[in-house]
């Protein structure tokens, strides 16, 4: 018996084999058939019932992360790439039809007014709202969107650039962005925006064929468009539109401001006339890129170090992740241009997924997707399927502070001087993303707000978010890149309506942070709290168990800045 993951949880008389093949439906519908046979009689039947559909779904989900982590890890692979699209075609279709069917016994059950508050709140609000949006016309659609995402992926990870006589990958292309000679910044900034363009009208023509696709699942869901349909759908009960647009402000009023300091300042000390768009990875005072690591082994030998030093257990849980098939991280020809963690629930082991070349922000992707994992791995013993993932509100609170809790750590791989200058790079970094998102959010909320809009007015709505939320970059020259630029950001095509999250999180990230500069202890207590719970509880509760605030206010927005700037001042240039 494996060491972790469902199947040790919660003995019944249901067992589904460890080894059943979730690619074929046949192998799934007894089991399937079953659980929407059982009469359920009383209380605790109900809860042995939602045990053994964890179980099930369980294995459903292992086998489509294996697939997708199959087709990703060489995108050239035609049979891999064949399989996962098969699954997604046959699979996930009668795999919501189940979903759906299960969630109604669930709701229709007259023992679940007695499953209490405390533990199955979450889950009878989640099965509430699959079940009034669910549509069975909407199945279709839900896998032709999949493929296009799948075309999407494709079509970036062929991507390759002819630079100085190699043939590279667009990763490695991009370290070139960090080097002090402005001219080969510039000409490998080019040689990128030169190949993204050859695509252009195959991503774009993707894209004319998703929005209307999105309106038409929430129409059918008897909603005005897809901003409510996903609204629903991902489970946002403790936020609005209307407070996503609030935050939006918030950014633009404290957030922009302090980041647009940091290119003025960068434009200062590099000595030129304006902060080009091959100028913004660059070191401010034209250092050399930090190195961090020159292997993979390197890499993960330091990082255990880290993990380690700051707690016990996270080191431990890290050692897990070497054992087995659970990291691909070097970047090669063929491979998905994304950085991911999804978990294994049947054995319990996440997998991750990047594209390392050796650089600081390699090791922060480590660093980043570690935390999710670790998160995955302190809930990984909840029988409740859905109790071992959080709202990704909060999922990315576990990556995003993991990346500023080693802060003190980090001279694992640097001398102290390059150490500030990571905490520096990184902090910044931060700020910016706050207003990178926040463009990304209001762009997507205005797409699917008007889903009968041309290709050209989408263009226009993206450059006037650029904007509003433009920390003083120059794209004179090339507006149109920049009216297209959107394209190479992954969430809108693959996870539409998904990216606020990560703003909402690093607002809790940072105040977790902030706490370890007074209590490390404090901070790294409430942080594996926290992440233990899981999805058990809504999200203000998830933030309370790490000592923190579901907040973001205009207030909470523009104290957070104030401390930042002031910690920046305190770490040397």
């Amino acid at each position: 018996m494996l060491p972790h993951g469902l199947y040790n949880i919660m003995k019944t008389k249901f067992e589904v084999p460890t080894n059943l093949d979730a690619s074929d439906w046949k192998c799934i519908e007894p089991y399937a058939a079953e659980l929407k046979e059982r009469e359920i009689r009383a209380l605790e039947q109900l809860e042995a019932w939602l045990f053994d559909r964890s179980k099930l779904i369980a294995t459903i989900i292992e086998c489509g992360s294996n697939l997708f982590n199959a087709s990703n890890r060489n995108t050239a692979d035609l049979e891999a790439k064949s399989n996962y699209e098969a699954f997604t075609e046959n699979i996930e279709p009668k795999w919501r039809e189940l979903e759906q069917a299960l969630d109604k016994m669930l709701v229709d059950s007259p023992f679940a007014a007695e499953l209490s508050d405390e533990r199955y709140l979450a889950l009878l609000r989640s099965a509430k709202s699959n079940t009034k949006i669910y549509r069975e016309e909407n199945l279709p659609l839900f896998v032709e969107d999949r493929k296009m995402q799948s075309e999407y992926f494709k079509t970036l990870g062929n991507m390759t650039v002819g630079f100085d006589g190699e043939e590279l990958p667009i990763p490695q292309l991009m370290k070139q962005l960090l080097e002090t000679d402005r001219s080969l910044r510039e000409r490998a900034w080019h040689a990128m925006r030169e190949r993204r363009l050859q695509d252009a009208q195959d991503i774009e023509s993707l894209y004319n064929k998703m929005v209307p696709l999105r309106h038409n699942l929430a129409r059918n869901a008897d909603l005005s468009n897809y901003v409510e349909f996903a609204f629903r759908e991902k489970k946002r009960f403790d936020y609005t539109p209307a407070d996503c647009q609030q935050l939006h402000e918030s950014v633009e009023k404290y957030v922009v401001p302090l980041a647009r300091e940091f290119t003025q300042k960068k434009k200062e000390l590099l000595e030129i006339d304006s902060v080009r768009p091959w100028d913004q990875a660059v070191d401010e005072l034209n250092r050399e890129p930090l190195k961090p690591f020159e292997s993979i082994d390197e890499l993960l030998d330091k990082a255990y170090h880290i993990f380690r030093d700051i707690d016990e257990e996270l080191g431990s849980l890290f050692l897990e992740l070497r054992d087995g098939d659970c990291l691909d991280l070097d970047s090669r020809k063929n491979k998905a241009l994304i950085g991911y963690q999804n978990m294994r629930p049947v054995i319990g082991k996440p997998f991750i997924f990047m594209n390392a070349v050796g650089r600081d922000h390699n090791l922060r992707t480590l660093i980043h997707e570690a935390g999710h994992a670790f998160h995955s791995m302190l809930c990984r013993e909840d029988p409740i399927i859905e109790y071992t993932h959080a709202p990704t509100e909060f999922c990315e609170v576990a990556s995003m502070s993991m990346e500023l809790l080693v802060y003190p750590h980090l001279n694992a791989f640097y001398n102290e001087a390059d150490a500030n200058r990571s905490r520096r790079t990184h902090l910044k970094g931060c700020v910016n993303a706050l207003t990178l998102i926040c463009w990304n959010d209001a762009f997507q909320h205005w797409v699917y707000s008007n889903p009968s809009a041309s290709a050209a007015e989408r263009e226009n709505a993206w450059v006037d978010q650029f904007n509003r939320f433009n920390t003083s970059i120059d794209f004179s020259g090339y507006e149109e890149y920049l009216r297209k630029s959107w394209f190479y950001t992954n969430h809108p095509f693959t996870t539409p309506m998904y990216m606020i999250e990560y703003a909402i999180a690093q607002l809790g990230a940072f105040q977790l942070w902030l706490i370890s500069l007074d209590d490390t202890e404090k901070a790294i207590s409430g942080y594996k709290r926290a992440l233990r719970l899981g999805g058990s509880r809504p999200l203000p509760e998830l933030f309370a168990a790490a000592g923190i605030e579901f907040d973001f206010s205009p207030g909470i927005v523009k104290k957070l800045v104030d401390r930042i700037k002031s910690e920046l001042d305190k770490m040397e240039g």
